[in-house]
């Protein structure tokens, strides 16, 4: 066992050092020097953290990349990740000043204001959620559409969108989560072995765990939102996904440094949608590529067209978002006074637009 999971190590290293040989040189070389020639237009670097949970999933692939590619130092910003264990401790870091800004699913902002804690997206990295609702192929036969859920074992992760997106499907038909057995879990892969061994017949997931269930035709696929045109299926509109956002204050984040960062972002995500796959197995850091970076490629592929082009805040996303939200926490929406336009701006991510024409 030892020697077959060290050979499949070996391989794996010999394909990326490959790829890296073959195609990253002439590539690497400009990225650096189009970094260092943006470093030099900045007399100072800024130490900059940003609060985010799950720092692997494909939501947060463009603030890693920024880092990665050297975005953000080419636009004078040293960044460090403080990966935490959910968006409320996320929040929370920052209102502490431990870290400058965080990184979180659009919808928390709306709950946020709710509770009369003003917060708001500076730039937008997935204008989806990059969720997937799918069945077992032991039911299959018998689910046909959202009625058919009804009392069915249903595992949904405590964080992401797969909530979110079962109750929009649910809706279809009248139905809510109430009417299905809702089984959350912390861990991705717990749940998808609970699906595979038939403990699940249906289940909300996002990233390279859908991709595994798909390649080996695990799971049939009802709802998918990691396209625009899926999300539309679902929600009825484009539905902004995860952020990068800061108090509406503004905390100690000052105006300047808001633009860069929105800066190297939009530039970062102009990046993913010409990016092919040896870019991507050169850039992302080795550890989010494990323990299979083929099936790491096929998730993105999946997803990529669920990445902003350009950061800026779609027009009817926010509304589409709330009414999403307010379905899925009828006890704190019911009653709330939530200005959308506080729960956003486009001034830093036009502006980035415009400067790297995304």
């Amino acid at each position: 066992m030892e020697i077959a999971r060290a050979g499949t190590s070996h391989r794996r290293s010999f394909l990326r050092n490959t790829w890296r040989s073959l195609v990253g040189a002439g590539v690497l070389h400009g990225l650096v020097g189009q970094a260092s020639q943006g470093a030099s237009l900045k007399p100072s670097t800024q130490r900059l953290t940003v609060a985010l949970t799950h720092r692997a999933c494909l939501g947060q692939l463009p603030l890693v990349l920024a880092r990665e590619l050297g975005f953000f130092q080419a636009e004078g910003l040293s960044v460090d990740f403080l990966e935490l264990e959910s968006e409320a401790a996320a929040f929370q870091a920052v209102t502490k000043g431990n870290a400058a800004l965080a990184s979180c699913a659009y919808p928390a902002l709306i709950s946020l204001q709710a509770r009369g804690q003003p917060w708001r997206s500076l730039v937008v990295q997935t204008r989806s959620p990059m969720a997937v609702l799918g069945v077992s192929p032991r039911v299959s036969a018998e689910i046909k559409g959202p009625a058919d859920l009804r009392g069915r074992r249903v595992g949904i992760l405590s964080s992401g969108a797969g909530g979110m997106v079962l109750e929009a499907y649910l809706r279809r038909a009248g139905l809510t989560s109430a009417d299905v057995v809702r089984v959350p879990g912390e861990q991705a892969t717990g749940l998808i072995q609970a699906f595979r061994t038939g403990r699940l017949e249906a289940i909300g997931l996002s990233d390279v765990g859908v991709a595994s269930l798909e390649q080996l035709g695990e799971i049939r696929v009802l709802a998918d939102t990691r396209s625009q045109r899926g999300t539309r299926e679902v929600f009825g509109g484009l539905f902004p996904g995860q952020v990068v956002c800061a108090p509406l204050s503004g905390g100690g984040l000052g105006t300047g440094i808001a633009q860069r960062v929105v800066d190297a972002l939009v530039h970062t995500l102009k990046w993913i949608h010409t990016a092919g796959p040896s870019d991507l197995i050169r850039s992302v850091p080795e550890g989010h590529l494990a323990p299979d970076w083929a099936l790491y490629l096929a998730a993105f592929e999946k997803a990529r067209d669920g990445f902003s082009v350009d950061g800026v805040m779609p027009p009817d996303a926010p509304q589409t978002a709330f009414v999403a939200q307010k379905a899925l926490d009828a006890v704190l929406m019911n009653g709330a006074r939530v200005d959308l336009e506080r729960t956003y701006t486009n001034e830093f991510a036009v502006k980035a637009k415009i400067r790297f024409r995304a």
